[in-house]
Parts: C-alpha cells; sequence; structure tokens
C-alpha cells in the first residue's frame, strides 16, 4: 500500500485520499488524519514511507506533499498552516517565537472541540495558551492524536472538561482574535505590538506581579510558568494597570534601596532577574515600555559612590545587626522570626518585621528552637528529626535555607510529646518493653510509622523508662512477627530471608567461618547445594551447609590451634602428606578434610568454645541480616552486618563469665566516621563507655554477666540484637 508509483506521474503513492481540509486544519492536521484513513498506529513509518520526515516533522513539508494530492481545499490549508524558520513562526500574518509560543511536541487538544469534529485545529499548538479560545476549556496533552483523528476520541464523563471562570482566559481569547479564531479584542497597549513582542511584554510584567524582585526567577516548570505570567500580565494590561507604577514598585522593593538612593553601583545586582529582560535585543520594541520607565526611576534613586558616608544604614539594618549579635542568630533569622506570627500561618512572601528589636525578636524566639533543641525536646536523634519530618509528624515554622536554620514551635513539639507519653497509664518503670527504634526494626517500619502507630494508639505501650527525655521514654510491647515482603522490608533488612532449609551467604558463612564470597565460590562448583535467583546464587541449603563445616576445616583454624602462620600450617600439611582439597585460588580460602589433619597430627581438633557455637546458632534464627564471624579456636569474633563495614567485636573473658561489646575507632576514615558520630552514639547506646584498647585506639564497650546456665543462655543474644539495632540508627540501616 505504501509503495510508491512509477512511471514519472507525480502521484502519492497512497491508496486511499478521500478526505478533504477542514476547517482552521494545519497541514501536520490533514497528514494525521490520513495515516489514521490509511489503517496506519503511528504518523511515523507512514511518513517515512513516504519518503517523509517523521521523526521531525515539518509543517511546510507535510503541505507541499497534501499540494500533490488530488483534493479540494488547499486554499484553507496554506491559510491555517505556520510558516518556520530558525527561531520565528508566521501565522496568518502574526509573529510567533519559535518553542516559546507554538510547538508541536506534544500535541494539546480541546475537548470540546474534538467532540465537534475529530481534527486537528492550528491554535492546539499555540503552548504559550492554557485554553481553548472558542470554548474557554483547558488544553490538554496527548501524544497519541492518532486515536482521536480515527474519530473515536469521544472524552469519557468523569474526564469531562472543566469550563473556566469569565476573568481567566482572557489572553487566549485575545490571542485567538490575533489569528482569526474569534471575536478580535481591543487593548491599546499590545494591539500595536507585534504578538511574539506582545507575548513577551505580557511574561514580563507578569513575573514582576507573580515573584516581584528576586535575584534570578524559579527555573523549574518553565511552560506552566510563562502560561501564568502571560494570563497575568495580559489581565493587568488590559485592566488598564500603570508600567511606571509596577516598575516604581518593583525598584523599592529591592534590599539595595536605603533611605530613597541605591546603596550598590552595580545595575545588573539592583535589578535582579529583571535586567536580563530589560536589555532582551530580541523583544527590544516590546519591551520598550518597561525598559523607559526602569531607566528613567534608576537615574532617579541615582546609586552613590561613597555608600556608608552618605547614606548610613537604616534604624532596621542596625536593629537586626544587634539582635543577630546578641541572639545568636543569622540576620535572616532574626528577620523570619519578627515577621513570625503565632496567630496565622507563615508566608514565604510575607516578611515584613514589625520590630526587630532584640526584646522583641527574644520574645518570639523563646516560642520557636532550632533543630538541636527540637531534636532535645523529642528525645529523639537529628537523623530521626529529619525523618519525622518528611513525614509530616512535625511541621516546621520555617524551612532550612542556605542563610537560615529551619525552626520549630515549642509547643506544637511538647503537644506531640505528651500525647505519645499519655498512651501509657500506669507508672513509670524500668527495664522491660522495646524503645521506639527497636520496635521499628522489629516491626520492619520505618521510623516515622512507629511514632504514628504510637500516636494513633495502635500501638500497646507497657511501660514509660525514667532514662532520657520525650519519645524515648517509651517501651513497647514486641510486634507480632512480620512479614519479610515489600519495599519497607528490604529497605529495613539488608537481604531477604532464605527460604525454609536455606541460608543466606552471610548466615552460611557465619556457620562456616569464612567470608561471603566464599560460600558463593564453594556452591559455584557445586561443592554446596545452592538456589538461584535472577541468574545469581541467593542461597545454599543448610543440611549442605552443615555436611560441609563437619568435615571441612579452614588452614586458618588449623594454624591456630598448631600455633603457626597460616602459610607455614599449610607447607607443614602438605610435608605430611594432607591433601589440600580447596585453595586459595579456587573458592578464596584454604580446606583440608578434618580426618586427614586429626590423623597426622595424633590428635582432635578443637570444634571451639560452647559460647560461640551458641552465638552462631542464634545468629541463624534471627531475622536480621547480621552474622559472625569468628575462627574456631579464637576467644573473640566479629559481628558484622550494620551497614558499610562497621564491626562490632565480641570478646568472651578469661574466665568465661563476661561477654564483652566493642566497636573500635580504627582507621582514619572510621575515626572521622564514628567520631563525628560519637555523641549520637552514646545517646542511644546509654550503657557503653567509652574505652582504649591495646593498640591505643578508642572504643566504646560495654560488659554483660553471663548467667550460670550450662550452654549458651539466648538472653545473651538478646541483649547482642538490642545493642546491634541500636548502633544501626545511627551509623546506617540493616
Amino acid at each position: 500500500m505504501l509503495d510508491r508509483v512509477g512511471s514519472g506521474i507525480r502521484v502519492p503513492a497512497v491508496s486511499r485520499w478521500g478526505i478533504e481540509p477542514l476547517v482552521d486544519e494545519p497541514a501536520h492536521g490533514f497528514f494525521l488524519r490520513l495515516a489514521a484513513l490509511n489503517g496506519q498506529l503511528s504518523i511515523r513509518p507512514f511518513a517515512m514511507a513516504l519518503g517523509l520526515n517523521g521523526r521531525n516533522i515539518k509543517p511546510q513539508e507535510m503541505l507541499s506533499f497534501c499540494e500533490e494530492l488530488p483534493i479540494l481545499g488547499l486554499d484553507m490549508l496554506r491559510n491555517s498552516t505556520p510558516h518556520l524558520t530558525e527561531t520565528v513562526v508566521f501565522m496568518r500574518g502574526q509573529r510567533l517565537r519559535f518553542r516559546r509560543d507554538w510547538s508541536i511536541t506534544h500535541r494539546r487538544y480541546c475537548p470540546e472541540c474534538i467532540k465537534e469534529s475529530s481534527h486537528h485545529r492550528f491554535w492546539f499548538d499555540l503552548v504559550v495558551s492554557r485554553y481553548c479560545p472558542v470554548h474557554g476549556s483547558e488544553l490538554r496533552t496527548d501524544k497519541n492524536g492518532m486515536i482521536w483523528a480515527w474519530g473515536r476520541s469521544g472524552p469519557s464523563l468523569e474526564d469531562s472538561e472543566k469550563l473556566i471562570a469569565s476573568s481567566a482566559g482572557a489572553f487566549s481569547r485575545y490571542l485567538g482574535g490575533r489569528v482569526g479564531v474569534c471575536e478580535p479584542s481591543n487593548v491599546l497597549k499590545v494591539d500595536s505590538l507585534e504578538l511574539d513582542d506582545a507575548i513577551y511584554l505580557c511574561i514580563v510584567i507578569g513575573n514582576i506581579l507573580l515573584h516581584g524582585w528576586r535575584n534570578a526567577l524559579p527555573k523549574c516548570g518553565w511552560l506552566e510558568a510563562k502560561q501564568n505570567a502571560v494570563e497575568r500580565g495580559f489581565e493587568f494590561l488590559a485592566a488598564g494597570g500603570s508600567i511606571e507604577d509596577l516598575c516604581e514598585h518593583y525598584l523599592r522593593s529591592t534590599p539595595y534601596l536605603v533611605s530613597g538612593r541605591f546603596t550598590c553601583t552595580d545595575t545588573p545586582k539592583v535589578l535582579g532577574w529583571l535586567y536580563s529582560a530589560k536589555t532582551n535585543k530580541i523583544h527590544e520594541q516590546g519591551i520598550a515600555s518597561v525598559r523607559n520607565c526602569i531607566d528613567r526611576l534608576v537615574v532617579e534613586y541615582g546609586a552613590c559612590r561613597r555608600l556608608r558616608r552618605k547614606f548610613p544604614p537604616s534604624q532596621i539594618e542596625h536593629d537586626t545587626a544587634a539582635a543577630a549579635a546578641q541572639l545568636g542568630l543569622t540576620r535572616a533569622e532574626v528577620l523570619k522570626i519578627a515577621s513570625w506570627d503565632p496567630d496565622k500561618k507563615p508566608s514565604s512572601t510575607d516578611l515584613i518585621p514589625h520590630d526587630v528589636s532584640v526584646d522583641a525578636v527574644a520574645r518570639k524566639a523563646r516560642l520557636l528552637c532550632a533543630p538541636k533543641e527540637a531534636a532535645s525536646i523529642l528525645g529523639v536523634t537529628p537523623k530521626q528529626l529529619g525523618l519525622l519530618y518528611k513525614s509530616g509528624v512535625v511541621n516546621s515554622v520555617f524551612a532550612a535555607t542556605p542563610s537560615s536554620r529551619s525552626w520549630y514551635e515549642r509547643e506544637v513539639l511538647e503537644k506531640v510529646v505528651s500525647r505519645a507519653l499519655s498512651r501509657h497509664t500506669g507508672t513509670p518503670d524500668l527495664g522491660g518493653g522495646l524503645t521506639l527504634d527497636q520496635f521499628r526494626a522489629k516491626a520492619l517500619c520505618s521510623y516515622p510509622d512507629a511514632v504514628k502507630l504510637v500516636l494513633d494508639d495502635k500501638v500497646t505501650v507497657s511501660e514509660l523508662s525514667q532514662e532520657g527525655c520525650g519519645l524515648a521514654k517509651l517501651r513497647l510491647v514486641p510486634p507480632p512477627a512480620a512479614r519479610m515482603g515489600g519495599r519497607t522490608a528490604r529497605f529495613i533488612v539488608r537481604r531477604k530471608l532464605a527460604p525454609p532449609g536455606y541460608l543466606t551467604m552471610a548466615k552460611a558463612a557465619s556457620l562456616m567461618s569464612v567470608s561471603p564470597h566464599v560460600v558463593a565460590k564453594l556452591a559455584g562448583i557445586g561443592a554446596l547445594e545452592h538456589r538461584v535467583t535472577n541468574k545469581r546464587i541467593s542461597s545454599v541449603t543448610q543440611t549442605s551447609v552443615e555436611a560441609f563445616a563437619r568435615h571441612h576445616v579452614t588452614a586458618q583454624a588449623v594454624a591456630l590451634q598448631l600455633g603457626y602462620a597460616t602459610a607455614t600450617a599449610v607447607r607443614n600439611l602438605r610435608d605430611l602428606g594432607v591433601p589440600i582439597q580447596f585453595d586459595v585460588r579456587k573458592v578464596g580460602a584454604c580446606f583440608v578434610k578434618r580426618r586427614d589433619v586429626e590423623a597426622a597430627i595424633g590428635e582432635p581438633l578443637q570444634q571451639g568454645s560452647v559460647f560461640f557455637q551458641g552465638l552462631q546458632r542464634a545468629i541463624l534464627r534471627s531475622e536480621f541480616a547480621h552474622h559472625l564471624e569468628w575462627i574456631p579456636g579464637n576467644s573473640h569474633a566479629f559481628l558484622a552486618g550494620m551497614g558499610g563495614k562497621v564491626r562490632l567485636i565480641v570478646e568472651l573473658w578469661p574466665d568465661n563469665d563476661t561477654v564483652r561489646l566493642v566497636l573500635p575507632f580504627k582507621g582514619a576514615r572510621r575515626q572521622r566516621v564514628l567520631g563525628s558520630r560519637i555523641t549520637e552514639l552514646v545517646g542511644v547506646w546509654s550503657h557503653a563507655r567509652v574505652t582504649t584498647l591495646q593498640d591505643g585506639d578508642a572504643a566504646l564497650a560495654e560488659e554483660y554477666r553471663l548467667p550460670h546456665t550450662a550452654g549458651f543462655d539466648s538472653s545473651v543474644f538478646a541483649w547482642m540484637e538490642s545493642r546491634v539495632l541500636l548502633i544501626r540508627t545511627v551509623l546506617g540501616r540493616g
């Protein structure tokens, strides 16, 4: 159907062209209906098959193609098709800016127009206008125009358009009048200008009204911002607003105007964002009225050269500086606090201080608090305060800016604390129950969600602790076992739980006293039965791991028992005829069989202490992703899995009645990271004390007296896991 016909006849290779141009339909809109008539699902392959540019549609190229078709109404098609140059679009005698005023990147349409007739109108491409000039409904964006080109566009009832108010869309109706779509309206200040200059003038005036004086205009949402500005600016001009009064108000709002004179000789700095608009060469004629007013006012307010001698600072500047110095605040914070009214909501644009004296600012400052004090009132860490703010549990009066901190209302924070503490009706006590962060970790939810559960009375508060303040006093009843799944579970727990009968790489490594990558390599060569997920080894069977650990031992463990270095022990074992089952190059560690070693050295290998074996079994049953790195025969091990490369040292004292949990500050990098958070660590790990290790490094440590029972007691691991969850709140997420 799309093959070209030859013999020199200038007839396009289109089997069906039995349609005619409709009212206000441009060539690219007609071509869209032509593609739909020929059963095409997209205009791009249809155009490319005809030798046209289907990727970047050009209306003039489409018009040249349509002129070769034996159809009527070509004059109407030419009248509605715009002519494009590099930066300018000409449409029905009017000049527009390419991409700013006119664009076909995203096809727009009016639902009412499509209901009347399913074809494209040329004013759909006027992106500077938000509304239809004929029906007054808001234009919509749709990348797939083929749907309504087939005549099956009928919008659903729930998707029906919303008619705009009579005051809105005035610019769209004026624009429609300029291009001959509807009745023209007369606005003297823009009628004499070219259409692109008139649009630019309305945008500049609208930005003055919407944003006032700024160093630069916001860059986000530029298309919607231009549509809002042009509507606002046109309404101002249509109502007969004075451009001179508007420019004078703009310059009087600049911070560089003191006592009626500019205190800065840098004109671009004084004018802010308006300087680039004032010096625009493309729309020099359109901006002439604003430029003339600005030039006259700049001369009138003339900038002085000897600034401080001739024009000293105003009284407000003196009071602001004095209050900032005496109260330890920045000037921006002083102005914000002075303009704050507790009886009404703060506004980012209403920052006109009524009284900036020291007493007035100090009186209002006592009702507010900075982030550090807010965290102290709530009994949380600064990091947890940020999470509560992002989730909406607490709201700030002023958001943080580069020149000021965020500020919170003290009374609101105290109400949150009292509301949370009121969920417990008994007497304060010590011991039992979970802290909020421990509850968060076990319930697999975020910290703000745990606080919301308490405030909504969906969690039982077992007791109140006498330690700490605010939310730190809460002790909650442990939650039921949570299902592992969803985004929250992946966020809180580093890895998903393995299926029943399987172990994760970390827990298998803990049982074998090796690194997780060694387990992966053993599974890769078939030494361990494993499970593959997404083409990766995700877990190994517990029975194969236990069998492997029962029959094999690492050369490092043998060397520790014999008192040799690892390399020396490997050489001696080879000399004794002990075969190496797996070497370092193959799996990342050296493994030999236990029976071969015992036959060579004549004594059984130690299986390890009862304490660390019990700790390994407890970690295997835990639902959190921490694991133990322990070599049989050692009286210490590393507990990992807290985020990053943080590892705790678990030490068993020689008398086997005390275990110590140590968080060392080893290395320059870790000293910087951990040292910067030592205050937070001490705050959440209240029973720990700062100590010095044998190598001179600092550490946080806590001791725990083992119960006088045979074997490993579960209370030891419960104490250890609670400390790990506390440390995770500061050093990272598990």
